[in-house]
């Protein structure tokens, strides 16, 4: 059956909670604004929310849990900005908010999180370019993005999956991309141009 309800602020009192797990559930409502402010939550390390009914907006003091490791909001509702506070949780290994509602820009900040493996931002309603500061996210595994590819993604020398689906990628590939030796699959379906899938693995 699932947890049904909302999110309760009174859950940044867990002062000592390092991980908290609610994805399969039907939690609906928003995060508490002040989730991490204030030192609250200050030893969390895993935020899983995922396929749930959460809407509103991704709290920017989220950007304060600077010991979060793993970030998971996919398969909700979520809308508005990606804030640019992500940035500063340089601990990341994981940042999914695919299938939202978000718009606007990627935040060039995302640059900042350097130990991220896996980044997924995919079928969303984001727009423009993912911003050049990607190369710097050298740790990248994988990556799930609907927006023009920059170059900067052939410094990028651990990708094994770049994925970008139902997005408004046109014209030619960067040849950089051809750079990334360690990829394994690349897909970039219903663009501007059609490709298909490659997979390099055998």
């Amino acid at each position: 059956m699932g947890l049904n309800g909302s999110i309760p602020p009174e859950i940044a009192n867990l002062s000592f909670l390092v991980s908290l797990d609610l994805i399969w559930n039907h939690l609906h409502g928003g995060l508490p604004k002040d989730i991490c402010s204030h030192n609250k939550l200050s030893r969390l390390e895993e935020l899983q929310l995922s396929f749930n009914h959460l809407k509103g907006e991704i709290p920017l003091s989220l950007g304060v849990c600077q010991q979060l490791e793993i970030l998971d909001f996919s398969y909700n509702n979520f809308g508005g900005h990606v804030p640019r506070e992500i940035g500063n949780i340089t601990r990341l290994t994981k940042l999914d908010l695919h299938w939202n509602n978000l718009s606007g820009i990627i935040p060039k900040e995302i640059g900042h999180l350097n130990n991220l493996e896996f980044m997924g931002l995919g079928s969303n309603k984001l727009s423009g370019s993912i911003p050049k500061e990607v190369g710097n996210m050298t740790a990248l595994i994988r990556l799930w993005l609907d927006s023009t590819i920059p170059r900067e993604i052939g410094g990028l020398n651990k990708l094994e999956m770049m994925w970008s689906d139902d997005n408004k990628v046109s014209g030619s590939i960067p040849r950089e991309v051809w750079n990334v030796a360690t990829l394994l699959q690349l897909r970039l379906k219903k663009c501007g141009r059609s490709y298909s899938t490659r997979d390099w693995s055998s």
